[in-house]
């Protein structure tokens, strides 16, 4: 795998001379279908008309490591189109998580990514922000014209993409504005698709709140509740971490077969200390 290129892309990143880098694409013509040519098709032919708008499912994580749970959420039908663009993106600013000694470093991360993606036909990218709303900005600048980003979340993930301390001034009235604009057509015309996880949520009152809170967006069909394999909605890349530390092998049923073999070449996760 090519590391070299990737610590230069994260170098390229770190310094803000970019914000978006592409790491891995499975075809040379991604995001479009490798069916349609490189070249401009004729303004106002079908084939135009097709390709002015496509649909990129992006599937934003930590992938510290990823999981079968990121597997199935990757895999998600994210719109009904002949594309099938599928983006699985890292930040090298994560809003809430810090590394902890033993954890994958950045190019580890992206190197499992890299694996996951050749499983699911997807595209591997960085970008340098923390928050959804400008992920989809620096997304759309970096895509060709007329991408249409559908964002694959667990529901963990959408309570903190509906929590206000995340939006300019930690308000409600802030959040509202940011979204509004990350949903309209007119703005970033962006979709989430959103699958029930069985895990620990930070509101106690668990998903009830959190589904009530993304009414608004549902009714508007900008965000849509689906489900994974009941299994899979427990795995999670904290446990697999916790297993490998207290030496539990059953965590290599939770990651794909590719990710095990990874995790034990470059022996992560251990404590080491």
């Amino acid at each position: 795998m090519a590391t070299d290129l990737i610590t230069t892309a994260l170098s390229r990143l770190k310094a803000g001379s970019t914000q978006v880098e592409f790491i891995h694409k499975p075809h040379i013509g991604w995001p479009h279908p490798p069916h349609i040519p490189h070249s401009l098709p004729a303004p106002g032919s079908p084939l135009a008309t097709a390709v002015s708008k496509y649909p990129v499912a992006v599937l934003d994580s930590s992938f510290n490591p990823p999981t079968l749970a990121h597997r199935a959420l990757a895999l998600l039908p994210a719109a009904s189109s002949a594309t099938d663009a599928r983006l699985l993106l890292l930040s090298v600013r994560n809003a809430d998580k810090v590394p902890y000694p033993g954890d994958a470093s950045l190019v580890q991360r992206v190197e499992m990514m890299v694996l996951l993606a050749r499983e699911v036909n997807a595209a591997v990218g960085l970008v340098d922000a923390p928050a959804f709303v400008h992920k989809a900005e620096l997304l759309r600048a970096a895509l060709p014209a007329g991408a249409q980003l559908t964002f694959l979340q667990g529901v963990d993930t959408l309570e903190r993409f509906l929590a206000p301390r995340y939006y300019g001034d930690g308000s409600t009235t802030a959040m509202h504005a940011a979204l509004r604009h990350f949903f309209a057509p007119d703005g970033n015309d962006s979709r989430v698709i959103c699958a029930r996880r069985t895990m620990e949520l930070v509101d106690p009152r668990g998903e009830t709140a959190i589904l009530e809170a993304a009414r608004e967006w549902v009714q508007a069909n900008r965000i849509n509740i689906t489900d994974i394999d009941n299994k899979l909605q427990t795995f999670s890349s904290s446990e697999v971490r916790a297993k490998v530390r207290a030496g539990d092998s059953s965590w290599r049923q939770m990651v794909p077969n590719g990710i095990v073999e990874y995790i034990e070449q470059h022996n992560l996760y251990l404590d080491l200390t």
